[in-house]
């Protein structure tokens, strides 16, 4: 090479080459090991099993449809939702919309990730960083608490045992 290193040009920030959805993923993976550090803390057990249930696909669809409106307009989420079919529960629908406006302006919403493989691809650092068992759930097949409602997209819902 050529010159010192000390001398050479600060490298230039090229937002082009970021991908907005390995940011993402990587977010909703360290918000997952913070979330169960603070449940672990509150609860003051020391869980064998954590479940993580992923938001069902009509969740995903709502929030495509929040992003189309454009603005937290839960009277149009709702009118789209119901009009595209989007799930059979209209008051759930109703219930998730109301959240989602609140959380719209906060989440940097990227699209529809696939968080089953973005969570089984990190399982091992997920286990490793919150000392137990980590089990993902699609559906709520297993939910003895009730917990897998509080899913949503970027946030799967915890359950702990």
């Amino acid at each position: 090479g050529e010159g010192f290193v000390s001398e050479a040009p600060w490298p230039v920030y090229v937002h082009d080459l970021v991908d907005e959805k390995i940011q993402k993923a990587e977010e909703i993976i360290q918000g997952l090991v913070h979330d169960i550090s603070e449940i672990k803390k509150i609860v003051d057990v020391a869980p064998e099993k954590i479940h993580l249930y992923l938001a069902p696909e009509w969740k995903w669809d709502v929030f495509d449809i929040a992003r189309e409106v454009g603005r937290p307009d839960i009277g149009r989420i709702m009118g789209q939702s119901v009009q595209k079919n989007v799930h059979d529960d209209k008051k759930e629908i109703a219930d998730f919309a109301k959240k989602i406006s609140r959380e719209m302006t906060r989440i940097k919403y990227v699209g529809h990730l696939d968080e089953y493989q973005i969570l089984s691809d990190s399982l091992d650092y997920i286990s490793g960083e919150v000392g137990a068992q980590v089990i993902i759930h699609q559906d709520a097949d297993y939910d003895p608490e009730g917990k897998a409602k509080n899913a949503m997209p970027y946030k799967p819902a915890i359950f702990m045992e």
